[in-house]
């Protein structure tokens, strides 16, 4: 199973569209490519091909009358989530299987793709990618920038096809409406957590402060009245202890007096 090549894919991108005598499909492989290579950006790369961004889908609530709009460019903040459609249009031949992936510069953005997967032989259309943000900083998406890097391999052809398979019991594919409404705008739930977190604060400010200040005004107080307590018995003690001594001294010179006079 050989991988395909730059001049494999170069050739399979540059045949005019037509429908193929054996394999009935429509060439090119993939559509709005350049055929250009041997540049460090080329979309046809040495043994890959870069798909690029095209329509840019935002999730929408399913409770309202809220629109699908596409975008060409969006700044996906941290935990945010869209979909996103290649700009190129596959038309897989039936001796070719894909398996696609995010390209490294992306991956290392934090950028997380969740469904890029196997391509059958025979399959046709553009890819569709969830995507969501796991990054700390915004990730700018801009139509025309890679997405997606796809690996080809050369196979026999197989008994059926994708576009061969009898589909007479296949559930409808789900509307982008429905599809786009599944989705959580916000994956990490990041604007709930920085929600409780500013709440948190607020009720700390407004309500956390003056009782721990009340809290702390009758714990000085207590801690004030049993430390003048303290220092009182301490100064009483202290008196005594003097006095003792004071007595003490008098009777030790007391004695001593009348062993003096003993002795004449």
């Amino acid at each position: 199973m050989p991988l395909i090549v730059d001049r494999n894919l170069r050739q399979l991108i540059a045949a005019a569209p037509a429908v193929h005598p054996k394999q009935g499909r429509v060439a090119p492989l993939a559509s709005a490519t350049s055929i250009e290579v041997g540049k460090w950006n080329s979309k046809i790369q040495p043994a890959s091909l870069d798909l690029t961004i095209g329509r840019i889908l935002l999730p929408i609530d399913d409770t309202s009358d809220e629109a699908v709009h596409a975008e060409t460019s969006l700044s996906l903040d941290q935990g945010e989530t869209a979909v996103v459609e290649t700009h190129e249009y596959l038309s897989m031949p039936r001796t070719l299987a894909a398996i696609g992936f995010p390209p490294a510069n992306v991956s290392r953005a934090g950028l997380l793709m969740t469904n890029p997967g196997h391509i059958d032989p025979g399959f046709s259309g553009r890819l569709k990618f969830t995507v969501i943000n796991l990054g700390k900083k915004p990730i700018q998406l801009v139509s025309g920038h890679p997405i997606c890097t796809l690996l080809f391999f050369a196979i026999d052809a197989p008994d059926f096809a994708y576009d061969q398979l009898d589909s007479t019991e296949k559930p409808e594919a789900p509307s982008e409406r429905s599809l786009l409404a599944t989705l959580s705008k916000d994956f990490l739930n990041v604007n709930e957590r920085i929600q409780d977190r500013v709440t948190a604060s607020l009720w700390k400010a407004q309500f956390g402060l003056p009782i721990i200040g009340a809290l702390s005004a009758v714990i000085l107080t207590i801690i004030t009245s049993i430390t003048a307590s303290w220092l009182s018995g301490v100064s009483e003690l202290r008196t005594k202890v003097e006095g003792l001594e004071k007595s003490l001294s008098v009777k030790d010179l007391t004695a001593r007096i009348e062993k003096l006079e003993q002795k004449k």
